[in-house]
């Protein structure tokens, strides 16, 4: 009885072994810096969140799928120097800020539609929220570090205003309503109606097919070149409160009016000061950062396991 019972535990030792779950692996590192690991699936999701900006149906592949994959990954060693660097030198978020700056980037979607947007792409809730603090956090330390000690001085914009006027010069601008309508016979009754002093706001309103009729069928301000040739024609000829007669397009058969005009004119500096201020500063910001994060990276421990990057894939 004994070697029975032996017997039979001997038999079931194969089964429990077959039965016994696997542990799963850990995640495959792809890269250290400073002793801190960058994970394949790190990499794989910050590839995932990047395809978004592709059309739905895209799949990345060859070199646009390598090129990707080293930019980001060179991204994300870069942020892990200077997250670092923002430790060593006390610059740290605090947990508003990061409540802040996730409420920012959720912006526009409610909780449900967000959940659901990662859900779709396969990306877990607790790798964006690692993302997003980083991103968060990266731009505390490069506000803190490069861009309080990089101004541009109200010399430099004008400067750089004098030296580029010709950029500033505007071409003569129109504005104009006007009533679409997808027949001839339409459009002539209400050119008639116009003329007889009916308003053309409230005729745009009821009867445009264009979604500028919202606005009595306001263009606002254009220069020729910017809609259809059709357009630049009719409206050139017009004086101010003229209409036009019924002119044909691409779109349907349309009714102008010239509501004001603009000479041809140079911008004035107090209104583009502010724009070319924020253009030198991001070029002087982009300059100072390059060789900001060079100086980082010669010092940092860097470490890529060319192994597994090779074999990555989504």
């Amino acid at each position: 009885m004994r070697f029975k019972n032996l017997f039979l535990l001997l038999c079931l030792i194969p089964l429990a072994c077959l039965t016994r779950k696997e542990q799963p692996q850990p995640p495959a590192i792809i890269a250290l810096v400073n002793g801190i690991a960058i994970k394949e699936t790190q990499l794989r999701f910050r590839i995932n969140l990047e395809s978004m900006k592709y059309e739905e149906n895209h799949v990345l592949k060859g070199k646009q799928f390598e090129g990707l994959k080293t930019e980001i990954l060179n991204r994300m060693i870069d942020h892990r120097i200077i997250i670092d660097w923002g430790a060593q030198n006390n610059i740290l978020l605090t947990e508003n800020e990061k409540a802040e700056g996730i409420k920012n980037m959720k912006k526009g979607y409610t909780d449900h539609e967000f959940d659901m947007m990662l859900e779709e792409r396969g990306i877990p809730y607790s790798l964006w929220t690692e993302m997003a603090e980083e991103n968060i956090a990266v731009a505390k330390i490069i506000h803190e570090t490069l861009m309080k000690k990089n101004n541009v001085s109200s010399e430099e914009v004008l400067q750089y205003y004098q030296k580029n006027i010709k950029d500033y010069a505007k071409n003569e601008q129109y504005r104009a309503r006007h009533i679409v309508t997808d027949t001839l016979e339409k459009a002539q009754e209400l050119h008639k109606r116009l003329l007889k002093g009916e308003n053309f706001a409230k005729l745009a309103i009821m009867n445009s097919l264009s979604p500028d009729r919202a606005n009595g069928g306001d263009l606002g301000f254009f220069e020729k070149g910017t809609h259809p040739v059709e357009f630049d024609q009719a409206v050139e000829k017009l004086e101010i409160s003229e209409l036009s007669p019924v002119i044909k397009s691409p779109y349907g058969y349309h009714i102008f009016k010239l509501i004001d005009k603009k000479p041809k004119q140079t911008q004035p500096f107090l209104e583009v000061g502010q724009e070319i201020r924020a253009t030198l500063f991001q070029k002087k910001l982009a300059a100072v950062y390059e060789s900001w994060i060079e100086e980082l990276r010669i010092k940092a421990q860097i470490s890529i396991i060319d192994e597994t990057l090779e074999n990555f894939s989504l």
